[in-house]
């Protein structure tokens, strides 16, 4: 989607700043004009308007580098989440499904499988 819309962009003549983790698949963007850029704080800084399309906010924290922040407020807000409306609840479990998508981008799958064993043993 990320390609189809700088795509439109480029035919509407509109100046266009490109990045993805895979530089390969801007190839023909670049040929039709946009500038690559060479990390994503980069295409941030070339740009007034930035469109980012992964699949969710951690992702984009994840392109960020924001990742140790959000895995701070994603556990403060999983923890008032279990204390105000219990573990079962579910903006709780969502919770801590978006907790586990963080530490699965920070590639700490033994802290997510404690956390899923914890969870277990509490039902």
């Amino acid at each position: 989607m990320g390609r189809a819309i700088a795509a439109a962009f480029l035919a509407a003549g509109h100046p266009t700043t490109v990045w993805n983790r895979a530089a390969g698949k801007a190839g023909e963007l670049l040929a039709r004009g946009a500038v690559w850029a060479d990390s994503p704080l980069a295409a941030l800084d070339a740009a007034e308007v930035v469109i980012i399309c992964v699949i969710d906010a951690n992702a984009v924290d994840a392109i960020l580098g924001r990742e140790q922040e959000a895995e701070v407020e994603l556990r403060a807000v999983l923890e008032e989440c279990r204390r105000v409306l219990g573990e079962e609840h579910p903006d709780t479990l969502s919770s801590r499904n978006n907790l586990t998508d963080v530490l699965h981008h920070q590639e700490r799958q033994k802290e997510i499988e404690v956390s899923q064993a914890r969870s277990v043993e509490k039902e």
